[in-house]
């Protein structure tokens, strides 16, 4: 990629003020336009590239201090952040995120209710600049034959009347066994 001094681009100085790069800007950008100038495509491209640099405030400093980073946005994709290459992490493509799979615990208490909201705060995807998201489960429980839910738990059986009346004792497996 061939870089340009953005100031001969737009024909300025380097102390020019905003005001006089955007008026050589609007000045340049009339006379090489595509739609004047079909054939000066490149360089109405070169025009549109500096002036993107230098109506930023924090671009044109970093372009001062001689970072050609910003030019294409750097190895971040075009957020503006430079970093040395021996510093980049090499799984992720300049991409600043990779991707992991993670198995997370949950404790379930008994007694716990269907619909019921389990929140892992923090635990969500991550992205540079931005808060971690939470993880919120849904309980869905699966229907039981045996047991009811209610504030107690119900199980119903069928017992003969003689048992009844004789105050008999019948076993029953429970919810542990």
């Amino acid at each position: 990629m061939t870089y340009y001094d953005y100031y001969d681009v737009l024909r300025g100085k380097s102390n020019a003020t905003q005001e006089e790069l955007k008026r050589a800007y609007r000045k340049l950008a009339l006379k090489y336009h595509s739609g004047k100038n079909p054939n000066e495509g490149k360089k109405f491209k070169q025009i549109s590239q500096a002036y993107e640099v230098f109506s930023d405030a924090k671009k044109r400093e970093l372009y001062d201090k001689g970072e050609k980073a910003i030019k294409e946005g750097g190895a971040m994709k075009g957020h503006g952040e430079w970093i040395n290459p021996k510093d980049a992490c090499e799984s992720c493509n300049g991409g600043k995120i990779v991707q992991k799979k993670k198995i997370l615990e949950v404790l379930l208490d008994k007694g716990m209710k269907d619909g019921q909201k389990i929140t892992s705060h923090d635990k969500g995807d991550q992205e540079p600049g931005l808060e971690p998201e939470d993880i919120i489960i849904v309980l869905d429980q699966k229907g039981r034959t045996v047991f009811t839910r209610g504030e107690d738990r119900f199980k119903h059986m069928d017992i003969q009347l003689i048992e009844a009346l004789c105050d008999s004792q019948k076993s029953s497996s429970t919810l542990d066994n």
